[in-house]
């Protein structure tokens, strides 16, 4: 009968020491041992000592798929106040609260306090997101107690735990390898029943090497020194600001954000989605020249494309200013954190209700970025 439960450990096979292991010549690797052929120990040891590596690396690469999470590729920082970095120290600071914005997640969710944290050169500062993540567990009706948990990196003593037979309000009391004690017994038994957990309070940053971090389902990297220390990058999915030494940066004023000059086809008003139209089957309209974009048009796979956000209003004829990559302030009434969409009703508009074909264009930052 096949084992359904994953081991509780690694073979541990030896310390892979030349004295301890030996490869098998390579006559033998192709060919095998013969009947009755004395095997030396050694490369005995070798055999479950290389199994057990690739064990243990295979087990390791299972994180995407043992634990699912929310993070995705439309994560960004924001906050922060003021941003800046002292070589000398390698300390990265920032003077107000840092939110991660993780679409469908109240920002203040994830709120890092402001603080600092020192890099040396090629280091990361990363965290551990509250967001709901689940790997599967065995439960037992009666008692505190989940073994054989699928995945256990990203547990933490403090987290929610829900589930079938995990009654309401349960936390997270203790982590020990694949098991785990709940606050409250659970109502009923079942074998890898799946368990959500979320983290709950504000995040703390910690550093070290990317070589040597072992992700989880919530890891999120924030910002990297450069191998040369000369220089933090800041950012979630992008590098949003670079500090260099004794600099100091926000991050809705870093000028990192690509602006283009492009011929209006049609009058724009301010803050228009606006795409370049393509000519030819786009009907009535003018190669190379930019116009509304069109999330509900019939021409949907021409007009949807979009350019960017034209940043002030203008006349059919005139050079319009857009901006294709970066922060677009100046608007109102959004929600951080949620993504937008073109607005399938309305050519040029942005809505944070998805509608229509559901074309994302970009995540608030804020409430007016």
């Amino acid at each position: 009968m096949a084992n359904t439960q994953k081991p509780d450990s690694y073979l541990d096979w030896t310390d892979g020491a030349a004295n301890h292991v030996a490869k098998p010549a390579p006559g033998v690797q192709a060919m095998g041992f013969g009947m009755g052929q004395p095997i030396p120990y050694q490369i005995i040891n070798w055999l479950f000592w290389r199994a057990d590596q690739w064990i243990q690396f295979l087990d390791g690469s299972l994180n995407a798929t043992l634990m699912a999470t929310t993070l995705d590729s439309s994560m960004r920082l924001s906050g922060g106040g003021t941003l800046s970095y002292v070589q000398a120290s390698g300390t990265f600071a920032w003077s107000a609260p840092l939110y991660l914005n993780i679409p469908s997640i109240p920002s203040q969710d994830n709120t890092i306090p402001a603080g600092s944290v020192r890099l040396s050169p090629g280091q990361i500062a990363y965290v551990s997101a509250n967001v709901p993540f689940s790997t599967t567990g065995d439960v037992s009706s009666g008692s505190q107690n989940v073994q054989n948990l699928a995945y256990e990196l990203g547990i933490a003593v403090g987290q929610t735990v829900t589930g079938a037979n995990i009654p309401a309000n349960t936390t997270v009391q203790a982590v020990s390898g694949t098991s785990l004690t709940l606050s409250q017994a659970a109502t009923g038994s079942g074998s890898q029943q799946n368990l959500t957990f979320a983290g709950v309070g504000p995040l703390t940053v910690s550093t070290g090497t990317f070589e040597g971090l072992v992700p989880s389902a919530n890891t999120v990297i924030l910002a990297r020194a450069t191998a040369q220390g000369t220089a933090v990058e800041v950012g979630v999915n992008a590098v949003q600001v670079s500090l260099h030494d004794g600099e100091q940066k926000t991050f809705l004023t870093t000028g990192y954000t690509g602006i283009i000059r492009a011929p209006a086809g049609a009058a724009l008003s301010a803050l228009s989605a606006v795409y370049v139209s393509p000519g030819g089957n786009d009907s009535g309209r003018t190669l190379g020249s930019i116009y509304p974009a069109d999330g509900g048009s019939t021409f949907y796979d021409r007009r949807a494309r979009l350019l960017g956000i034209c940043t002030t209003a203008c006349a059919a004829g005139d050079m319009a200013h857009v901006v294709t990559s970066g922060v677009v302030p100046n608007f109102a009434g959004l929600t951080p954190g949620n993504p937008i969409y073109l607005d399938p009703q309305n050519p040029g508009m942005i809505t944070q209700v998805k509608g229509g074909a559901g074309v994302e264009v970009g995540l608030a930052l804020t409430a007016t970025a």
